[in-house]
């Protein structure tokens, strides 16, 4: 929704959305989640029918084949055909100017056979991505299959989709989907910096809050898209920087301070960690606004943190110390 006709007859996404500087778009693959997780109560109440009305309101893969996928809406229940040519094809049509070529769905878990499918499906698909005529300026990612390198049926070993790829030139850079293909493994990073294009664009697609935002950074990725600012406030939590903080936790029901001290966001500038706590109990659409209001800056917090610290030459140190905060000492998954 609202269609590609209706946003192309109202002038392309950029006029539709009133927004004048560069859009991103991906038709992301169903994986399995892989990301570090907040050690919050798990959802209740408001959070817990927002949790069920997102997973009801998600595209169903009904079908994986060669060809592309087969998919059913969560409106009507109609089933859509997807191939790597009409998914290319549809972004270019809403106007993004970056793209990116459709992936197939996988599993963390997947055993060596389906993972090798998977591989070879993505270099397939990628191969015929390339071939669909884009506007002229947008730039056109790969998607890189990337399993996990660190499973036990193949320790170190990390086939994945480059070879053809890296000599088409019809991509700009490449996008990963998160440390769930085990990014953050060493045999992993090893890989990536070897085998990509000195200067190629790097998109890092579905990670997770500041401590993801930092991380990817720290693995050379150059553009990073993430929902978690707004996800994160739907499931009552709000992100600092000593880590997640559940807003329906009954302790902040009578605390004076804000969310983050610090923080000069209008969620911490002006109410309490006390009465936002009291909107999620009475699942007031308020307090999902002033988490998410509050998440975006903590998010653009870590955007500006990572740019002083590369000006600096100490984004490794940086991203420690803010690891080892976030975490509370504790060994992040994913790190």
């Amino acid at each position: 929704r609202p269609g590609i006709q209706t946003i192309e007859a109202l002038g392309g996404l950029h006029r539709f959305m009133a927004w004048d500087r560069p859009i991103l778009t991906s038709f992301a693959p169903a994986f399995e989640p892989h990301l570090p997780t907040a050690e919050v109560s798990p959802p209740h109440g408001a959070a817990a029918r927002n949790a069920a009305r997102r997973a009801a309101q998600q595209p169903r893969v009904l079908r994986v084949a060669d060809d592309g996928l087969i998919i059913t809406s969560y409106v009507d229940g109609s089933s859509t055909a997807l191939t790597p040519e009409s998914a290319m094809e549809i972004q270019s049509r809403l106007g993004a100017d970056v793209i990116c070529a459709l992936g197939p769905p996988a599993s963390a878990s997947a055993k060596r056979d389906a993972v090798q499918q998977t591989v070879q499906r993505a270099r397939d698909w990628s191969d015929r991505a390339a071939t669909v005529p884009i506007a002229a300026g947008t730039m056109r990612l790969a998607h890189l299959a990337f399993p996990a390198a660190d499973r036990p049926e193949g320790p170190g070993v990390v086939p994945f989709n480059l070879p053809t790829i890296t000599s088409s030139n019809a991509y700009d850079g490449y996008t990963f989907d998160c440390g769930m293909w085990g990014l953050d493994t060493d045999p992993a990073r090893g890989v990536i910096s070897a085998a990509l294009p000195v200067g190629s664009l790097r998109q890092l697609s579905s990670q997770s809050g500041p401590f993801g935002f930092l991380s990817g950074v720290s693995r050379g990725m150059d553009l990073i898209d993430s929902n978690t600012p707004a996800y994160d406030a739907r499931r009552a939590i709000a992100e600092t920087a000593d880590g997640p903080l559940d807003l329906l936790d009954v302790r902040l029901k009578d605390q004076r301070g804000p969310i983050e001290s610090n923080c000069d966001c209008p969620a911490c500038s002006e109410f309490t960690r006390a009465y936002i706590h009291s909107l999620f109990v009475a699942e007031e659409l308020l307090g999902y606004r002033l988490a998410t209001i509050h998440n975006v800056a903590s998010m653009l917090r870590a955007v500006a943190m990572a740019r002083a610290a590369i000006r600096r030459g100490d984004l490794f140190q940086t991203m420690r110390e803010f690891n080892h905060r976030w975490s509370g000492g504790k060994p992040v998954e994913s790190r």
